[in-house]
């Protein structure tokens, strides 16, 4: 499958409690298909919320999330099934998504089995190529996430949405919990598989760098709202707003030499800085 497109239009997700400012207020977002796009903002500004919200995993008191063709929450069985297959996440905590009694090959075969993809015996033959592509070895396959290293088991769930060759990869933080040099290969992996097939990429990230060196497109959340959006070049080298100004001053986390700049994938839309 290739890339979808992605229209957020006037989206607003309430609060638990009445009186409350909602955690999304008014977002509206265009992301053509095949687009690479950051996610940042700090913590509690509403990134997550978004993603959840395109899965149609949070419930909006007003607006509208169009996926392709498709409209979110799903109008028909149908179209929920399509939904799934279309949609792809990879949750902050990647590794521990993976069903602990699940061997490595299951957890992707299973996506290949419910959408029909593959069946038996195939869809565990199908799974080991996805594996082997994202650099588990074979005598891992057939391990569950508890005998998995950190960075297998971040793999594997890599592998896991890819597999269903999804349109649209939504990822939330994917690799926070790993070294720099191991966020660095995972990501380069993750878009180098991405690019090849066309798929649309909407990526929350926990440092500029990483938005600077795979992204094409960056936008900037704060307290739910979207306060700057544009190409990545443009927010991050001219910054118009006050909060990604102070967001670039205060980066944490800075880019190791030879990791993520070394790692960066070609664009087929040209450099992004």
């Amino acid at each position: 499958m290739s890339g979808v497109s992605l229209e957020i239009r006037g989206l607003t997700v309430p609060r638990g409690r009445p009186g409350d400012p909602p955690i999304l207020d008014d977002v509206s977002l265009s992301m053509a298909a095949g687009v690479r796009h950051g996610l940042i903002g700090a913590s509690g500004s509403g990134k997550s919320t978004l993603l959840r919200a395109v899965l149609g995993r949070v419930p909006a008191a007003c607006g509208a999330v169009r996926v392709g063709e498709w409209t979110v929450p799903a109008a028909d069985r149908a179209s929920s099934r399509m939904l799934a297959r279309t949609v792809a996440w990879i949750p902050q905590d990647a590794a521990g998504s993976l069903d602990p009694c699940m061997t490595a090959r299951e957890a992707v075969a299973e996506g290949l089995l419910l959408h029909g993809i593959a069946s038996g015996r195939e869809a565990g033959r199908v799974a080991a190529e996805h594996l082997e592509r994202v650099g588990i070895p074979a005598d891992a396959f057939d391990r569950r996430p508890g005998e998995l290293s950190g960075g297998q088991s971040q793999r594997v769930a890599v592998a896991r949405a890819l597999a269903t060759g999804p349109g649209l990869v939504l990822a939330d933080e994917p690799t926070s919990a790993l070294d720099p040099l191991l966020q660095a290969r995972l990501l380069h992996l993750l878009f180098e598989r991405c690019a090849a097939s066309g798929a649309t990429v909407l990526l929350v990230a926990h440092t500029l760098g990483i938005v600077r060196r795979f992204c094409d497109a960056v936008t900037v959340l704060q307290d739910g709202r979207i306060v700057e959006t544009g190409a990545t070049p443009d927010v991050l080298d001219r910054p118009a707003h006050p909060v990604t100004r102070a967001l670039i001053a205060a980066e944490l986390l800075p880019i190791p030499e030879g990791s993520l700049a070394a790692a960066h994938p070609p664009s087929p839309r040209g450099p992004v800085d």
